[in-house]
């Protein structure tokens, strides 16, 4: 068998030195070379480069000066030498072939040759635009994130406004009376016979409030109002009105969050009924003007709270408080009272708030604290009715 030079042959297979150079690496000095099959499968090696097995048959070359080769079997093949023109155009033509069982072309395989310093330059120059285009990526996730952030607050925002009741815009609900410049913000809770529900002006209901009159809806309760809410009353978030027979808001009752007020208790005079089937009791329920009820309290069937009572957070109140009196604890009691001739006893430890300044008008503080904290009488009618600008909850 006769091979080009510097080549090494195994079991059949022809490796030529490549006739003329067509480029390579200089650095290393690797050259291409070109492959000729003959009949068996086996390997190349040449210049520490690798001919890997394959099930390719090309047509036999022979070497470049027209010598006869051996073929295997005896015989002698020639061949002709191709020059680079040949075989690149032979190669166009094939690639420009569509179908797979076309003839393919009679040319040599071209093995192209490692180039390392143009897959160094790609690399350094991809190590160089990462973290360029991490900041670009990282720059827009933040911009996105804030703008849909803002655009839910602001379609949140415009919910709770839509969805807010007032007197203008009662929505389904049907009060029984429902004051000017009152407002049940959204989402609400709870609400069902409102027929038998009266709030006064300038009222707050806080959101998730539930707000009930008699046990079920559509039922007939009579002509008086079960719930009565008077004027500037401000009831907290998640809180409970369930009225039955009679409860009682005063002006100006503030309440925290979670406050339960109902004038209905189960009984359990039956030892033998379930209490939840036993007939209740019903017993009227008055807070008085100005209170305020802490987070958490529960106001029980029967309770009559006088004026300016604190009950503190968690409270949980039966029985009569009277006036000026701070209440605590479960069953709650009286820790703290005023009176005219002692004042406050025990007395206050905390330094008394600063009084408003001399000469400050009413125009002023309302201007100040943005609405007036002493609503109307009733049967005048409110500034905010005759200029709706000045409406200070909507």
């Amino acid at each position: 068998m006769v091979a080009g030079k510097g080549a090494t042959v195994d079991s059949g297979t022809r490796c030529l030195p490549r006739r003329p150079r067509l480029g390579g690496d200089r650095r290393n000095g690797r050259q291409g070379f070109i492959v000729s099959r003959v009949s068996s499968v086996g390997s190349l090696r040449f210049h520490g480069l690798s001919c890997p097995q394959a099930p390719l048959t090309l047509p036999v070359v022979g070497p470049c000066d027209g010598v006869p080769a051996d073929s295997g079997d005896g015989g002698s093949t020639f061949a002709s030498c191709r020059s680079g023109e040949e075989v690149a155009s032979d190669l166009r033509d094939s690639r420009r072939t569509p179908s797979r069982h076309a003839p393919q072309p009679s040319y040599p395989l071209i093995m192209p040759p490692i180039t390392t310093r143009s897959r160094a330059f790609r690399t350094d120059r991809t190590k160089a635009l990462l973290p360029f285009a991490e900041k670009i990526r990282t720059a827009v996730r933040k911009r996105a994130g804030r703008a849909a952030t803002s655009l839910v607050h602001r379609g949140w925002g415009w919910v709770q406004e839509a969805g807010s009741v007032s007197a203008d815009r009662p929505g389904r609900l049907r009060f029984g009376a429902l004051g000017p410049c009152s407002r049940l913000t959204f989402p609400l809770g709870s609400v069902f016979n409102e027929q038998w529900i009266h709030i006064g002006s300038y009222c707050i209901i806080g959101e998730g409030v539930s707000m009930s009159a008699g046990f079920l809806p559509g039922l007939d309760l009579g002509p008086e109002p079960v719930v009565r809410i008077g004027n500037g009353c401000v009831i907290g978030r998640d809180s409970h009105i369930v009225g039955h027979h009679s409860i009682t808001f005063g002006d100006d009752v503030w309440t925290g969050p979670g406050v339960y007020v109902t004038d209905e208790n189960h009984s359990y005079d039956d030892p033998d009924l379930p209490i939840g089937k036993q007939w209740p009791r019903n017993e009227a329920v008055s807070i008085g003007s100005g209170s305020w009820i802490g987070t958490g309290a529960v106001i029980l069937p029967g309770a009559t709270i006088g004026r300016n009572v604190v009950v503190a957070a968690n409270a949980v109140v039966r029985g009569t408080v009277p006036d000026h009196s701070v209440v605590v604890g479960a069953p709650a009691r009286v820790v703290r009272r005023y009176t005219p001739e002692e004042g406050w006893q025990p007395p206050i430890r905390t330094v008394a708030p600063k009084p408003v300044p001399p000469g400050i008008t009413h125009e002023e503080l309302v201007a100040l604290i943005g609405w007036d904290l002493h609503p109307p009488k009733d049967g005048a009618a409110p500034a905010a009715r005759q200029a709706p600008d000045a409406d200070p909850v909507g």
